[in-house]
């Protein structure tokens, strides 16, 4: 044995940064893709053997054939010291398959435990039952003391405060930039439309007018070569009214992808969209569809957002005016200097999303019942809607900053509305953003008086129905927070989307079940979406007062977001907040335990809360008043080494719940820690934050319950890796007339050949070399493939590396 000291000279370091690639796939229908082993090449000949005692019962037990092989290696044992010559042996023990040879038992025997384990992807909510069982399974998965539910307060209380003083919008809320999302779909309810009151006569327009709004057409036919129906963005009956009609563009398998806008002037206006010709050229019709003009084609493409801005007066340009479509624009001329109908008085309302087919008393939508049903403004006596109404042109896109002047924009004007910037709010019409208001008429009573036992009264506070969410732990939007008329501080009435179902099973089924069989809460569910347009820039709190606006977790009013934290009230808990009362919350407790394995009943929920009309079940048994309409998707570090790598992440879901395939969701994050909705083929708002990622701990949060169930059917995830991989190289000189003696005592010196005229015979073996600490204890050991042989005139250098 020899000893070199290794000074600083003798060591080389260096580091690599690997991004490993990774994609998994979890889907209801094709099950899961890309999940990654504990072990990293497992192999199937590996077997765990269990050596079961004569105590545990031969041969009595789910282990026969590790039984089997421990009785042959007994036996083989006592024949060989015994010097038996046996070479059969399968007649002395018997497998489950009958009589077996060795080879056979250890083929049949149990793969390595260790060799089976993948480790998976999990999005999942935060648990809202109370188990009767502590064991882990599907009931015990749901509880509100399982680790899923430690999960979401691990984020909340702690990674959230911990962060926060990072860029990334690391604060439960999400930006409060939205938009309005109208599509047809089996499972969503038909008819649907906003209708806004007339109160001020101000949405009839006369002798000059601009709209100006932001379109994204997201959908298509269900098959390729189908018609695509024309879909009414605005309307105001014998007025005006705006339609998307189809292009003649395609895309490679057949469906359309270029789209164009129908405007309706005056009379024309009541002419259904789908009767009017899309080849005639503008000014060409002749009465009634005389004032009926078209956006040129291929202007606007599917996928894409788009502003709009419509312009007519009658003292500017010849009472020549324009379609701008992204800047380009299309003129069309008005003969008349007013486009106010001759031939019908209209009542004014103005619907967005659909086309009003029926009587001119539009204002009965107003009426006695409805106005205080839901709260809005009263403009009818009477207690019932027009007698006979349809709305047949439904509108497939989404929409934000929706605005009516009563005026004519100047070109700059325009190009400023079409970035965001300020313009002028003089003559404003309508203006809907939509924005978040922290407080709206109530739409609760009608759906909880089926839901849970009393009706309440209470205005709309938070951006989801609190009590839907906190007594049976359902997801029902609040879209009425989204709706305010910033111009004149009206909400609308909301044809087919005021969120009425019964339940009436007593069954196990969960409460988002019930509420997705209802054709009008899922079309609620999916009416406010994240927006995604990243060419825009709103223009928050403009025209609210700061008593509308979201607080932030200082409880200073803020505009930009939508608060998460404080969904609940202290009066909202059973029991306070700080206490647990067990006169009260004990009954609670008992009376929502789930005793199957296959859920919680909402109606569980409903009994427990029959003497507290005001009070939730599930904050007052979590103790938390933050919001619970979250997903949280936990990935292993064996996915991405270190961290995720910013930047790197995408998460889609191809079939969001409820929408029947025709809706997906893209996020991805902006590597800052937030996670933007990426869904538009223009530029998308990487600053508008849904979520968070926490690179470090592998951790995932969305936190919109705008995104609706998202992963509920599966979800892709798509990401980079990055691993830090450190190299120390040790170099271990080995210079001549050095390391040429033996600390064995049974060396022996011999000569290195059998050459008689060799000058140097002499020589050792190096067979390992171990890298000693000051106090000469073993930190590194290498051992060589086979000895090496030095002479005294040898000179060598072993290069040890380790990577860590």
């Amino acid at each position: 044995m020899s000893f070199i000291k290794i000074t600083q000279e003798n060591i080389e370091t260096f580091s690599l940064t690997l991004h490993p690639s990774r994609s998994f796939t979890s889907s209801s229908t094709v099950g899961v893709t890309g999940d990654v082993h504990l072990v990293p090449r497992p192999s199937r000949s590996v077997k765990d053997v269990a050596f079961i005692t004569s105590s545990a019962g031969w041969g009595r037990t789910a282990f026969d054939l590790e039984i089997c092989l421990q009785d042959f290696k007994t036996r083989f044992a006592s024949d060989r010291s015994a010097g038996s010559t046996r070479t059969d042996y399968s007649g002395y023990f018997v497998s489950p398959s009958g009589k077996a040879g060795y080879l056979d038992l250890v083929h049949n025997t149990t793969q390595s435990i260790k060799n089976t384990v993948a480790k998976n992807i999990n999005c999942f909510s935060p648990p809202f039952a109370y188990a009767a069982t502590a064991t882990p399974g599907y009931a015990y998965d749901l509880s509100v003391d399982s680790p899923f539910r430690t999960t979401k307060d691990l984020v909340v209380n702690n990674l959230l405060p911990a962060y926060s003083n990072k860029p990334g919008s690391y604060t439960f809320d999400f930006t409060n930039y939205n938009s309005l999302n109208f599509f047809t779909a089996s499972s969503i309810s038909t008819g649907a439309a906003l209708v806004y009151p007339n109160n001020t006569g101000s949405y009839v327009l006369d002798d000059k007018f601009t709209l100006s709004f932001f379109i994204n057409p997201r959908y298509t036919t269900d098959y390729p070569g189908g018609t695509f129906k024309a879909g009414t963005i605005l309307h105001v009956s014998s007025s005006f009214a705006v339609s998307l009609v189809t292009g003649s563009g395609v895309d490679r398998s057949g469906y359309p992808n270029t789209y164009r806008l129908m405007l309706q002037l005056s009379h024309s206006a009541d002419i259904s969209p789908d009767l009017v010709s899309l080849s005639t050229a503008n000014n060409a019709r002749t009465y009634p569809q005389d004032l009926v003009f078209l956006s040129p084609d291929f202007q606007i493409n599917r996928g894409t957002w788009n502003h709009a801005a419509i312009r007519w007066s009658s003292t500017k340009n010849s009472r020549v005016g324009n379609i701008s479509i992204n800047g380009y624009a299309t003129n069309y001329t008005v003969p008349s200097a007013s486009i106010k109908s001759l031939s019908a008085t209209p009542s004014g309302e103005l619907f967005i999303g659909n086309r009003y087919d029926g009587n001119s008393d539009t204002y009965k939508f107003f009426n006695t019942n409805a106005s205080s049903y839901v709260g809005i403004a009263k403009l009818d006596a009477g207690t019932s809607d027009p007698s006979v109404y349809s709305f047949n042109s439904p509108l497939n896109a989404e929409l934000h900053d929706i605005k009516i002047y009563r005026r004519y924009l100047s070109d700059q004007e325009v190009e400023n509305e079409r970035y965001g910037r300020q313009v002028s709010k003089s003559n404003l019409a309508f203006f809907l953003p939509p924005t978040f208001v922290n407080q709206a008429p109530t739409m609760m009573r009608r759906l909880q008086s089926d839901l849970v036992a009393n009706q309440i009264s209470d205005f709309s506070f938070g951006p989801f129905n609190k009590y839907i969410s906190g007594r049976v732990a359902g997801r029902v939007i609040n879209i009425q927070n989204y709706l305010l008329d910033l111009a004149n501080g009206c909400y609308p009435r909301q044809i087919a989307l005021e969120p009425v179902f019964n339940y009436s099973d007593n069954g196990s089924k969960n409460a988002n079940d019930y509420i997705m069989q209802g054709t009008i809460p899922n079309r609620v569910n999916h009416t406010i979406l994240p927006c995604d347009d990243g060419n825009f820039n709103p223009s928050f709190g403009a025209m609210l007062t700061s008593s509308l606006w979201s607080t932030d977790r200082f409880g200073n009013s803020d505009p930009t977001i939508v608060n998460l934290g404080s969904v609940f009230r202290l009066s909202d808990i059973i029991g306070g907040v700080d206490t647990r009362s067990p006169a009260s919350l004990s009954d609670v407790e008992n009376s929502i335990r789930a005793s199957t394995a296959s859920g919680i009943s909402p109606v569980n929920y409903k009994s427990a809360t029959n003497s507290s009309s005001s009070k939730v079940v599930v904050p007052s048994m979590t103790k938390d008043l933050s919001s619970d309409e979250v997903e949280i998707i936990n990935v292993s570090n064996l996915f991405y080494g270190d961290r995720i790598f910013p930047g790197s992440l995408t998460i889609t879901d191809s079939s969001v719940t409820g929408s029947d395939g025709k809706m997906s969701f893209t996020l991805k994050d902006n590597g800052l820690g937030s996670l933007y909705r990426a869904d538009a083929g223009t530029n998308c708002a990487t600053w508008s934050s849904v979520g968070n990622v926490f690179y470090d701990e592998g951790i995932i949060l969305i936190k919109s319950p705008n995104l609706y169930l998202f992963g509920k059917n599966g979800f892709k995830i798509d990401f980079k890796g990055q691993r830090n991989m450190h190299v120390l190289t040790i170099n271990v000189p080995c210079d001549q007339g050095m390391i040429n003696s033996s600390s064995n005592p049974n060396y022996l010196p011999i000569s290195a050949s059998l050459d008689y005229n060799d000058t140097d015979p002499r020589f050792v073996y190096i067979t390992g070399i171990q890298l000693h600490d000051d106090n000469l204890n073993v930190i590194m050991r290498a051992n060589l493939a086979q000895p090496l042989k030095k002479r005294n005139s040898d000179e060598f250098l072993f290069r040890l590396k380790q990577d860590f």
